[in-house]
């Protein structure tokens, strides 16, 4: 079908190869759609009434199990920057892929910022009870996302890849034991100060410059994993895998149940999340998956479906009047609420921006037709 076709003259910013999906593998692609759904969940869960953070033993399982789907956020987002390294240690620098999820960025901040204006004018919001905040500055911070970290993954990713040209060509100088060597001693001095206290979540202590730290490392073995290709095969990952999961499972119960002093992560901020992308990472490149078009279609559209439903505006009114958690606290029903709701934001997001690409298909035809 052409409506999931992407036009080839049309470079996409999170394509393996920007011009041309013919010859394309879909596992990193859909190790992408994981992430993102990943990335969903765990913001419909944060944003809602519910609170972890100060989860205690009394609050019982269902805390222990909503507490899960906070890591794979953090998972998620350091899979994005392990595949941008991965991919781009090898690549010229093109602007373009910059210039794309800029563009991208803008147009859903202002657009949906502009579209709840509009609404709040007939005073509708406030027949809902939505507190929006609808301020002058936050009208301006608006149309000036990146700059002021409204969306400040997407600011520290364009940041981490506007560098990326020095930084690949300073690491390929290096030997493969140099940079093991370098890249094992910076990550472990990082996750050490982190585990230490460290406090490093966004729009609390931590600041931008602590981002690209992170996710700047993150990027690095990326680039390492391109360099120089691990020689580990699947049956190997498995061992790993289930070490991990024990170590998930005891830093879970410890956030709820032991004393401060014994919590060995506090799962979203520490190292978990990023051996766990390091693990799927690993899991998926081992994969061999032939060219699926419309798994490498729906990664097309992962940043714009972090744009949607993580515009302040947006998730405001999803999670605090729409997806309503706190009322299920208790029920069985909570169980199925991260998978029930990620799927709806995530493919209600998807039909949006798929919607918008066509209606820009369309229109650009029509402009061509219109020169000829």
């Amino acid at each position: 079908m052409k409506f999931w076709r992407e036009r080839s003259r049309r470079p996409r910013l999170n394509d393996d190869k920007t011009s041309d999906n013919a010859g394309r593998s879909s596992n990193f692609e859909l190790l992408r759609i994981f992430a993102m759904f990943g990335i969903v969940v765990f913001h419909i869960i944060i944003h809602s009434t519910v609170n972890l953070n100060n989860a205690s033993p009394d609050d019982g399982k269902q805390y222990l199990y909503l507490l899960f789907f906070t890591l794979l956020g953090h998972l998620g987002n350091h899979i994005f920057f392990l595949l941008a390294g991965y991919f781009l240690a090898n690549k010229a620098f093109k602007f373009e892929r910059i210039k794309k999820l800029a563009k991208q960025t803008w147009f859903y901040s202002v657009s949906i910022s502009l579209v709840v204006l509009a609404v709040a004018v007939f005073g509708i919001t406030a027949q809902y009870g939505y507190n929006l905040h609808l301020t002058f500055a936050e009208l301006a911070k608006a149309f000036l996302p990146i700059v002021t970290g409204r969306y400040w993954f997407i600011t520290t990713y364009i940041i981490v890849i506007l560098i990326s040209p020095c930084l690949n060509m300073l690491l390929k100088k290096l030997s493969k034991e140099q940079f093991k060597t370098g890249l094992i001693v910076a990550i472990g001095v990082f996750y050490l100060l982190t585990m230490l206290g460290l406090n490093y979540e966004p729009n609390i202590n931590f600041n931008m410059i602590g981002h690209l730290l992170q996710y700047g490392l993150t990027y690095v073995l990326g680039v390492y994993f391109a360099l120089h290709p691990p020689q580990l095969k699947r049956r190997a990952l498995y061992p790993m895998f289930l070490v991990y999961a024990v170590i998930v499972f005891w830093a879970l119960y410890s956030n709820i149940y032991l004393p401060d002093g014994m919590v060995i992560s506090n799962i979203r901020t520490d190292w978990l999340p990023f051996a766990g992308a390091v693990l799927m990472f690993l899991l998926f490149r081992s994969f061999k998956m032939p060219n699926i078009r419309i798994i490498n279609s729906i990664a097309a559209c992962v940043f714009p479906i972090y744009l949607i439903h993580e515009h302040p505006y947006v998730w405001v009114i999803l999670n605090k009047h729409i997806l309503d958690l706190q009322s299920l606290m208790g029920t069985r029903w909570v169980y199925l609420f991260p998978w029930l709701s990620g799927i709806l934001v995530f493919t209600a997001c998807l039909l949006i921006e798929l919607t918008r690409k066509k209606i820009v298909s369309i229109y650009d035809k029509k402009r061509l037709k219109n020169l000829e």
